[in-house]
């Protein structure tokens, strides 16, 4: 029996190590010019749906985001989500200085994905010269969009992406939940 315990540690750490080496060679430093250009405008496109315990907390913490670059939200939401339109639209009466666009719409045909229906029509109402797609429940570091410019202005890149990693570990099924995704995230 301990010999397949043994095993067991061995085959597991070895996966990490393997895991951990294609990370650091996947995001291996590219030599990248500092970007100077003033910021462009990013239009952060959020499909919300109710439900998430976390919802609220994580809209508030990017609307408190710190970034140079003038940002609008534009917060796509169900008609029939009761529940999404009432908390969207108190966060933008609490915070009435911040560009925030609720677009309220119907739900979408059938067999078409509800969050790729959302964003095409979030895009289409969408101002800024950059577009960035954010989970509703993802909250965005300080200066994002200061990490990703340089790249996007590189004749070579067209998309820069962002991977997800959960720091709620407030219950059991969010440490769960964050223990899945922490160590799926590049799978």
């Amino acid at each position: 029996m301990n010999t397949f315990w043994l095993i067991t540690i061995i085959v597991l750490v070895g996966e990490r190590m393997a895991k951990l080496f294609l990370i650091r060679h996947f995001f291996g430093q590219i030599a990248i010019a500092p970007h100077t250009a003033s910021p462009q405008t990013v239009s952060i496109l959020q499909p919300i749906l109710s439900g998430d315990p976390t919802l609220w907390q994580c809209l508030r913490e990017n609307l408190k985001h710190h970034s140079q670059c003038p940002r609008e939200f534009v917060w796509l939401v169900d008609d029939n989500d009761q529940a999404a339109l009432d908390g969207c639209r108190q966060l933008i009466t609490e915070h009435p200085d911040i560009d925030i666009k609720l677009h309220v719409m119907a739900p979408p045909p059938d067999g078409v994905n509800p969050k790729m229906f959302k964003l095409i029509a979030g895009i289409e109402i969408a101002r800024g010269e950059l577009i960035a797609v954010l989970d509703d429940d993802t909250v965005l570091p300080d200066a994002a969009f200061e990490q990703c410019l340089p790249y996007l202005a590189s004749p070579q890149v067209g998309l820069v992406f962002g991977l997800p990693y959960y720091v709620s570990f407030a219950n059991l099924w969010s440490a769960l939940v964050a223990c899945f995704v922490n160590s799926n995230s590049l799978l």
